[in-house]
C-alpha cells in the first residue's frame, strides 16, 4: 500500500479518522489520570570519620579518604527487607533509594524517595534519614567496634519541597496516543478496503454470470459432417500409361438433416462413366 492510496483511504472515511482521534485523545487523558504525578524529594548525607582519626582540633573533611568502602555497605544494609518494609510497607507507592554518589570521590550516599503527594514524599524521606545512622551504628556494634572509632553521618543537603516528576505519566500518554493514532490509521482504511470490496462483489457476479450464459452450448444439435471419399480415374483418351490423377475431394457437406448419399457412378473398363453416351 502507497502513501497516497493510504491518505485517500483516510480522506474517503474522514468521518471515521475525526472519531479515532476523539477517541485516542479520551485515551490519553484516562492514561494521565491513571497513572499519577510522582513527587521525588532528595537528601545527601556524608559519612565522617571517628573522632579517634580526626584527633582533638582535627579536621574530618580532612580525614574522608577511605570510607567509600563503608558508604556502599551502609547503602546495601538500608535495602534489607525489615528496614524497606518500616519505611515503604508492601501495597503501597512509596519507594526509596539509597546509592553511593559515584561523581564524588568522597564517601557520599544520595536518599531519594518517591510518592504520589508531595507530603508523602517529605515524609518518606524524614524516616529514611531517620533510620540510616541507627542501621550504620548496628553495622559497627556487630564487629564489636570501639565507640571512638565508630562512623558518623552528616546531612549535606535536604529537599523541603517535593519536586514533580512527570515521566512515567508523559510515557503512558505517548504510549495511548501511539496506540490511538495506530488503531485509527489502520482501522479506517481497513474499513474503507471492505466497503470498496462490498461494491464491487455485485459487479463482479454479474459479469461472471453474463459470461457464463455466453459461454454455454446452443441447444441445436450438431450437423453430421459427410465427406466422400478421394476417387482414382482413369482417362479414357489417353494412353495406357499415362500417369493417373485423382480427382478433386468433393466438398464436405454440413446439412441439418442427413440424407442419404447419392450412389457414386459406375466406370467401365474403358474409364468412361456408365452414364455418358459413347461414340459409335
Amino acid at each position: 500500500m502507497y502513501l497516497s492510496d493510504l491518505l485517500r483511504g483516510l480522506g474517503r472515511r474522514w468521518y471515521f479518522v475525526v472519531l479515532g482521534l476523539l477517541a485516542t485523545a479520551a485515551l490519553s487523558v484516562g492514561a494521565m489520570r491513571l497513572v499519577p504525578v510522582d513527587y521525588v524529594a532528595q537528601s545527601s548525607v556524608l559519612l565522617l570519620p571517628s573522632s579517634s582519626t580526626v584527633g582533638t582540633g582535627g579536621n574530618p573533611y580532612l580525614a574522608l579518604g577511605g570510607l567509600q568502602g563503608a558508604a556502599d555497605v551502609l547503602a546495601r544494609a538500608m535495602t534489607d527487607d525489615t528496614i524497606s518494609t518500616h519505611i515503604a510497607p508492601q501495597g503501597s507507592k512509596v519507594k526509596y533509594t539509597v546509592t553511593r554518589d559515584t561523581t564524588t570521590n568522597g564517601p557520599m550516599l544520595i536518599i531519594m524517595a518517591t510518592d504520589v503527594t508531595s507530603d508523602g514524599a517529605l515524609s518518606t524521606l524524614n524516616a529514611t534519614l531517620a533510620q540510616a545512622p541507627n542501621v550504620l551504628r548496628q553495622l559497627q556494634s556487630s564487629v564489636g567496634a570501639p565507640s571512638n572509632t565508630l562512623i558518623g553521618l552528616g546531612t549535606i543537603t535536604q529537599d523541603t519541597i517535593a519536586q514533580p516528576e512527570i515521566k512515567s505519566q508523559l510515557r503512558a500518554v505517548i504510549l495511548a496516543g501511539v496506540v490511538g493514532l495506530a488503531l485509527t490509521v489502520f482501522g479506517t482504511n481497513l474499513l474503507d478496503a471492505l466497503v470498496i470490496r462490498r461494491k464491487r462483489e455485485p459487479r463482479t457476479s454479474e459479469a461472471v454470470s453474463t459470461a457464463r450464459s455466453d459461454a454455454e452450448p446452443s441447444a441445436e444439435p450438431m450437423a453430421p459432417v459427410v465427406t466422400t471419399p478421394t476417387r482414382w480415374h482413369t482417362i479414357a483418351a489417353g494412353p495406357q500409361d499415362a500417369p493417373r490423377e485423382p480427382f478433386p475431394a468433393r466438398a464436405t457437406l454440413r446439412s441439418t438433416s442427413p440424407e442419404r448419399s447419392r450412389p457414386s457412378s459406375t466406370t467401365d473398363e474403358a474409364g468412361i462413366p456408365a452414364s455418358a453416351p459413347r461414340g459409335d
